[in-house]
């Protein structure tokens, strides 16, 4: 998806150039996905490990309008929104995965299930969320969409190892 230099991948935890290292970027970045065969493209502010002041203000606006999503959505348990979401497929779409974690993207219309995820992980004692059988991820922010996208939500979660009691 690009050709990048040592100096670069080595920039990157893990050597992983989705993403910038952790730094300072305000302004919009552009991220490079496979979709069923086909090269695509999205722009998105940075707000995981971004150290600018704007990274704050763009989770606040991301909060405030999954927190008011989750309001008009009040009818059903956060479980029952996560795993209906992540069943079906259309409302969490994932568009990377790589050594620092899997990117997900939230369309418009699914910004509540962020606040659900964010409920469970509150609730949970590893702050993990099972998404399918053995496969347990923690959630972060991400980013949240521009152009195209504007106003989707992009989530990053890694999968968590839950230890199994002792027989």
């Amino acid at each position: 998806m690009g050709k990048y230099t040592d100096a670069e991948k080595n920039a990157c935890p893990h050597g992983d150039v989705r993403w910038p290292p952790p730094g300072e970027y305000p302004d919009a970045l552009q991220l490079f996905y496979e979709e069923k065969g086909d090269r695509k493209r999205i722009f998105y502010n940075l707000i995981h490990d971004n150290s600018t002041s704007k990274a704050k203000q763009w989770e606040t606006q991301v909060t405030t309008t999954a927190k008011a999503a989750q309001e008009k959505n009040k009818g059903m348990h956060p479980r029952m929104v996560v795993t209906a979401a992540f069943n079906q497929k259309q409302a969490v779409k994932q568009i990377s995965s790589g050594p620092r974690g899997t990117l997900w993207l939230l369309g418009e219309g699914h910004e509540h299930i962020w606040e659900c995820l964010k409920v469970l992980q509150d609730q949970a004692e590893a702050g993990t969320v099972r998404i399918s059988a053995d496969n347990d991820q923690r959630f972060r922010l991400f980013g949240v969409g521009v152009k195209g996208i504007k106003g989707d939500i992009l989530l990053v979660s890694e999968k968590v190892e839950l230890r199994k009691p002792a027989d």
